[in-house]
């Protein structure tokens, strides 16, 4: 059996790369379900789909990079650039929005008054708060290591 595809894609490599993701969505539907007071999956090895899916990106992006040698550093930060920040700040703009409209929606958790995110609301966001939600999409992801 052999899979092949019209582009220049590395179909296995691909296919595993959606399966890291799969992983990632299963450990976020865990938390979910943990939080909700369900019965969770109880797969913690599920967590190492993110490293996986950053290997598979690291690769990817590799090759692309190497398939057209005449692309600059440059070049190649502006191309990703352009791919990924309109729709980043689109999910920003969305995000943000719901979070004025609808503060108290989701889990309800607020972040403290005086913190850099509800300063950089504006007044009504900051009379009312702004979800937990928005300051974890602005701040930096960090994830712990299990203990050994």
């Amino acid at each position: 059996m052999t899979i092949e595809s019209t582009r220049q894609d590395i179909i296995p490599i691909q296919m595993l790369r959606g399966i890291a993701a799969s992983m990632v969505v299963f450990v976020h539907l865990d938390i979910q379900l943990k939080r909700l007071g369900y019965g969770t999956l109880d797969a913690p090895w599920l967590g190492s789909g993110v490293d996986i899916f950053f290997v598979i990106s690291g690769f990817i992006m590799w090759v692309s990079v190497a398939r057209r040698p005449a692309t600059s550093a440059g070049e190649f930060m502006r191309n990703r650039l352009i791919r990924i920040v309109p729709l980043y700040w689109l999910v920003s703009a969305g995000v943000l929005a719901t979070t004025i409209v609808a503060p108290h929606h989701g889990r309800g958790d607020q972040i403290e008054r005086g913190s850099a995110a509800a300063r950089a609301g504006d007044s009504k966001a900051r009379r009312r708060g702004i979800t937990a939600g928005l300051k974890k999409m602005w701040a930096p992801s960090t994830r712990r290591l299990p203990a050994a």
